[in-house]
């Protein structure tokens, strides 16, 4: 069964992509357009993947153009200028970022085994999984990762490891060793 797009406005938080995924790390806005919705609307942080304390909203320029005379747009704070000009500044260095964590990426997936542990998003540096063990383990070897109960103190605890560009290939091969090292309890 499919949703018909046409006449549906489609609203998406791409926090956890923007800066990541996409074109020159430009998040799923392009993808989703290809849905062809009858309008999109794609919004997020700039703090995950860029680092920089502002926030987006893409869309068509009739919705943002209304969007602009709401009184919360109005009211909001702009991001600093000079955090602005050093993103425009920093293209660069930021494409060479992505494309060390997507080396980090390829490396880890290429050297765990079993792979199957984790639940993934292909080229995406987060690897889920559900075998409790193993944060104690890596934090055994002196690594930790995202180990905790969400969305509250009463909810399943989530697991998982983040990879960033600033981790070194020393980081690596420590990273996929201690994994590699643990006894394999596959993902349910």
């Amino acid at each position: 069964r499919s949703l018909p797009l046409q006449h549906i406005i489609l609203v998406a938080d791409d926090s956890h992509g923007l800066g990541i995924t996409g074109p020159q790390g430009g998040g799923a806005y392009k993808t989703l357009r290809e849905l062809r919705p009858k309008d999109l609307v794609v919004c997020g942080s700039l703090g995950k993947g860029f680092g920089i304390q502002a926030g987006v909203v893409f869309g068509s320029r009739s919705l943002i153009n209304a969007l602009a005379e709401t009184d919360m747009v109005i009211a909001s704070s702009p991001a600093a200028p000079a955090t602005l000009a050093t993103f425009l500044q920093a293209q660069q260095l930021y494409a060479e970022k992505r494309r060390a964590l997507l080396h980090h990426i390829t490396t880890f997936t290429a050297a765990i085994h079993p792979l199957s542990r984790f639940r993934y998003i292909e080229n995406y540096p987060a690897f889920s999984y559900a075998d409790e063990t193993l944060s104690a383990h890596l934090l055994r070897h002196n690594i930790i990762t995202t180990h905790f109960k969400y969305p509250n103190e009463n909810a399943g605890t989530v697991s998982r490891i983040v990879l960033s560009a600033h981790h070194t290939g020393a980081d690596m091969l420590q990273l996929i060793t201690a994994v590699n090292s643990h006894p394999t309890k596959p993902l349910h």
